[in-house]
């Protein structure tokens, strides 16, 4: 082989290897952006599934002010907090944990029927608004304990027991 086609030789392989290093590349940063999608489309689909579970179970915590009929059978404590919404359906419990139905943060809560019988039937707390509506609330420390810049609405409900109020807490409508 004389100079002239050593030279076009190399050179030859030189492109060659070249272009199977810029495929190589190709399919290295195509493997790279394929696995960046699929990680981007789990985590969105599971933030997704979390706003919607959260959005569709009141005990989930919540996003925002989420509205919800509360499924509570009586047999533990009901709590609602944060900027939930609670329309708790009739319910009798009798508990010896203390209080019973807590309402908390922004709570908007109104219980229908409820019959309550514990050593404080409900405590409220922050700028929570509950709504009675109906139903007996029996305590043997309290019926109800109501703090801070809480409002308590009683509709016809039987409160058993002492009202105690603190801060620019209200009670209305007994």
């Amino acid at each position: 082989m004389n100079p002239f086609e050593q030279l076009q030789h190399r050179a030859q392989r030189r492109a060659e290897q070249k272009a199977s290093q810029a495929m190589t590349g190709c399919f290295i940063t195509a493997f790279g952006i394929g696995l960046a999608g699929c990680i981007l489309t789990g985590v969105g689909g599971y933030v997704a599934w979390q706003f919607y579970r959260a959005g569709s179970d009141p005990w989930a915590g919540g996003i925002g002010n989420i509205e919800a009929t509360a499924i509570w059978d009586g047999t533990g404590p009901l709590v609602c907090a944060g900027n939930q919404v609670l329309d708790v359906t009739p319910v009798t419990a009798t508990l010896g944990a203390s209080p019973a139905i807590s309402a908390m943060g922004n709570c908007r809560m109104t219980l229908h029927g409820v019959n309550v019988s514990a050593p404080i039937a409900l405590q409220v707390g922050g700028n929570a608004e509950v709504v009675l509506d109906g139903g007996s609330y029996t305590g043997a420390s309290a019926a109800i304990v109501a703090g801070a810049s809480s409002h308590v609405v009683v509709q016809g409900a039987v409160i058993q027991g002492a009202v105690q109020r603190t801060g620019g807490a209200r009670v209305d409508g007994m």
